[in-house]
């Protein structure tokens, strides 16, 4: 897909852009303010919340995007921010509608249609945007067949997330809505410098811990632990790419209390440790400046 004009038409709206990488078929974007004026994007868009946004208008109904969720927007689709904002707190992953068409096709769900609700981002799709953020600072040769290989990827999941969002949970004969669930989480993202108990986590999803354990795992695909453990490491890498906080302060604000063990996590999730990435951006900034001399 030829991405100009569907960039073009994007930077009017969402300028400046903190962030974007693009594939053959697939495109991330990290806008750095949210305008009123209404989008006709010409591609498939999912949005990923990662902090509070105003409103999204919609043809489907106005929704109030909340921390770690989704929403897609097909191709044609009008929509608009109900208010102005600058943010870094959202994830824009474009899609070449051709590209969208014929995995669906490969898939034999030629009728498939994407319901325009909000679901939670859960750890599948986390995982497959940190594997492209760590081949976007590291990958070498056969980078692109990598993030080809994505693209596939991560529509292949939305598709099946979304189709299986009719599921409902039967617990005591309640339905737990979503909304629960995402009072737990942002309790998480609100405390992320202090320790959290199970207790409070199921007080604010207003259920047991163990029913909340159960729920939390059905819904997002990991541990309440699991889950935290990625919101802290996520923060941590934003904050070693984008402050120039040492790696210790990064380590104490993001909620850990051991650098060592720090280091390890990071290493784990991101195939690079905190000090390697900071030594990586320090190298990169220097050869810039002197290229601009």
């Amino acid at each position: 897909m030829k991405w100009s004009k569907t960039m073009k038409d994007i930077e009017s709206i969402y300028h400046p852009i903190l962030e974007f990488r693009r594939g053959k078929n697939c495109a991330l974007l990290r806008p750095g303010i949210l305008r009123t004026r209404e989008i006709v994007a010409d591609s498939f868009q999912f949005l990923l919340c990662q902090g509070r946004l105003p409103a999204l208008e919609t043809g489907h109904g106005t929704f109030r995007l909340l921390p770690e969720t989704v929403l897609p927007l097909p191709t044609g689709l009008e929509h608009r921010w109900t208010e102005e904002a600058e943010t870094d707190r959202l994830l824009i992953v474009l899609f070449d509608p051709d590209f969208v068409t014929q995995l669906l096709r490969i898939l034999h769900k030629e009728d498939f249609m994407f319901s325009v609700k909000p679901l939670i981002c859960d750890y599948e799709v986390k995982q497959l945007l940190a594997y492209e953020t760590r081949e976007a600072l590291l990958g070498g040769q056969g980078k692109d067949v990598v993030f080809e290989a994505l693209e596939q990827l991560l529509l292949i999941h939305f598709v099946r997330q979304y189709e299986n969002r009719g599921r409902k949970i039967d617990l005591d004969r309640k339905e737990i809505k979503r909304d629960n669930i995402l009072k737990a989480i942002e309790l998480m993202r609100t405390s992320i410098n202090r320790e959290l108990t199970l207790k409070e986590l199921a007080e604010a999803a207003n259920v047991s811990p163990y029913h909340f354990i159960r729920i939390f795992k059905l819904e997002t695909g990991m541990t309440p632990f699991d889950y935290l453990m990625n919101i802290k490491l996520n923060l941590s890498l934003e904050m070693v790419e984008h402050t120039d906080l040492p790696v210790a302060e990064v380590c104490y604000a993001c909620g850990f209390v051991n650098i060592s063990h720090f280091s390890k996590v990071f290493k784990s999730k991101f195939g690079f440790s905190p000090k390697d990435l900071r030594n990586r951006f320090k190298k990169e900034r220097f050869v810039s400046i002197g290229m601009s001399n």
